[in-house]
């Protein structure tokens, strides 16, 4: 029986590594099942006999050579991250133009579950939410260390992952475990970007009106999901969605509009997280202490 963290795989319900067998690209397409979904970067489907994995293909065509290698290069990193909030690739494989990756499969992901909750106006329990937002502050702290290795004690990159939002956040069917996802636009950490790639709605002032993108803006947008996943909305300010807009809007004595956050604590929260200036946000690892002192 599953456990509820994860679509069970083939032989243990944890759908730990121990059990993920190693595929060949023959093999990946004979055991092609349903599309599960997809979006610009790729389409996922489900790997028929190991109802605990999934399949994401990428098509490459067209894009330059050089991008080309370096999206693989970041993929086969990725492929050694290890850490229960982050979606676990467990082979990246190539053919051509097409990168393929087999990875654990979750229920679903959190813009259905709010929108679920919007449908039937059902708050979002405040246990839940404050469990949801520890395990991606947990997660956002792990990828943006510079410090961390792999299995074999080799150094790993530390990234900002830039495009954050409800949909690249998968859950399990009890709602207990989440999951980063779609680290397509992820960038080394160590190195603010210059760069306008992402969903608006959940972009940092600073990536509008300087282009630029650093751990910080990962916090920016973990703040507007925990916003939507308190309000069932999104919050006003985050509609400045061109540098014009965000520049008029986004002015040193700006305060968010948090009246609909009702409860005490995570408005507390997200005033922290919703600065101007990024190097006054708390970094991943601030906020996941915070929750646990706060007995989540």
């Amino acid at each position: 029986m599953s456990d509820g963290n994860r679509v069970p795989t083939a032989k243990n319900a944890e759908g730990g590594t121990d059990d993920v067998p190693t595929l060949s690209l023959d093999e990946l397409n004979r055991c092609r099942g349903q599309l599960l979904g997809g979006g610009a970067f790729g389409k996922v489907y489900a790997i028929e006999g190991f109802p605990g994995l999934a399949m994401k293909e990428i098509y490459l065509s067209g894009q330059p050579d050089r991008h080309k290698e370096i999206t693989k290069f970041e993929l086969e990193a990725l492929s050694r991250f290890s850490h229960p909030g982050v979606l676990k690739y467990y082979q990246v494989l190539t053919n051509g133009d097409f990168v393929y990756i087999v990875m654990d499969r979750y229920y679903g992901d959190l813009q259905h579950f709010i929108a679920d909750h919007r449908r039937t106006q059902k708050p979002i329990p405040k246990e839940l939410l404050l469990s949801i937002l520890k395990q991606l502050a947990s997660a956002l702290a792990y990828i943006h260390d510079s410090t961390k290795v792999d299995a074999n004690g080799n150094s790993l990159p530390a990234v900002v992952h830039r495009n954050l939002k409800p949909a690249d956040v998968l859950i399990s069917k009890d709602g207990d475990r989440v999951a980063i996802a779609d680290f397509r636009l992820c960038k080394d950490a160590q190195h603010d970007g210059i760069t306008f790639a992402g969903s608006p709605s959940y972009m940092a002032p600073e990536i509008f009106i300087h282009r630029k993108t650093s751990p910080a803006s990962d916090i920016w947008a973990l703040g507007v999901i925990i916003y939507e996943l308190a309000t069932l909305e999104r919050p006003s300010f985050s509609r400045c969605w061109n540098p014009e807009d965000a520049k008029e809007h986004f002015v040193d004595e700006w305060k968010p509009d948090l009246s609909d956050v009702k409860d005490d604590f995570i408005r507390g929260i997200l005033e922290r997280i919703f600065i101007i200036d990024p190097e006054k946000r708390p970094t991943a690892e601030d906020l996941s202490g915070m929750v646990s002192a706060a007995g989540a």
